[in-house]
């Protein structure tokens, strides 16, 4: 008997992200998932797959760790207190998102381990928020 495989990152994880982080932002904040960070746009967000573990013990259950980085740019020229509002309102709303992915599949438990805010000159005028995620996954 065959045996299918399931991409439980690509299938599941990756796809559930992209297409709830879209859905609740498109058009405005357009979501890419790509290796590269590339500025485009006045906002968007970029997803990476950092990295991914299994641990398989000889058991019926395969413990499975993803880690991902989402980056949310949002280009701010004017920097004063409504900007920088609008800024972390997004940011808010992008964690909701990220936590709802457990009403999309909930054999995933997400842990937002860190939330970075950097406002740099490297930027070109971007304010920057960096989400450090872990996914668990037993199948």
């Amino acid at each position: 008997m065959a045996v299918s495989f399931t991409n439980a990152w690509k299938d599941s994880l990756k796809d559930g992200l992209v297409v709830a982080l879209r859905s609740s932002f498109s058009p405005s904040v357009p979501v890419y998932f790509s290796k590269k960070t590339e500025m485009r746009g006045s906002q968007f967000i970029s997803v990476k797959g950092d990295f991914s573990n299994s641990i398989n013990s000889m058991q019926n259950l395969i413990d499975v760790n993803f880690s991902i980085t989402l980056d949310y740019f949002m280009q701010d020229h004017k920097r004063n207190d409504t900007s920088l509002r609008k800024f972390f309102n997004q940011v808010s709303k992008i964690e909701e998102n990220v936590y709802s992915l457990l009403d999309i599949e909930p054999l995933f438990d997400v842990e937002i381990e860190s939330i970075n805010f950097t406002d740099d000159e490297e930027f070109q005028g971007y304010r920057k928020a960096s989400f450090d995620i872990n996914v668990n996954n037993a199948r």
